[in-house]
């Protein structure tokens, strides 16, 4: 049973991600998938009521400036 866990959201996770190419450049998808250990952080922190570590708000921060500049770029194939 607990495999069927682990493997039916993987699975799942794993079409979503390869459909999302077809929505998008690589470097959004990519970018966006990366962030997924913060929003697991901030889920738990909501979800389950774990602590936080003090570096996470300025992280998290830091990171979604980040996907806003990837995701709202002009041009991702244009040199800086």
């Amino acid at each position: 049973a607990i495999g069927l866990i682990a493997i039916g959201p993987q699975a799942i996770a794993t079409l979503l991600f390869t459909k999302s190419f077809s929505y998008g450049h690589f470097a959004e998808t990519f970018v966006l998938q990366q962030t997924q250990p913060l929003i697991a952080i901030l889920l738990a922190w909501i979800v389950l009521g774990e602590r936080r570590r003090p570096w996470f708000w300025p992280t998290a921060a830091l990171a979604l400036v980040g996907v806003y500049l990837v995701v709202f770029a002009q041009d991702l194939a244009a040199p800086f």
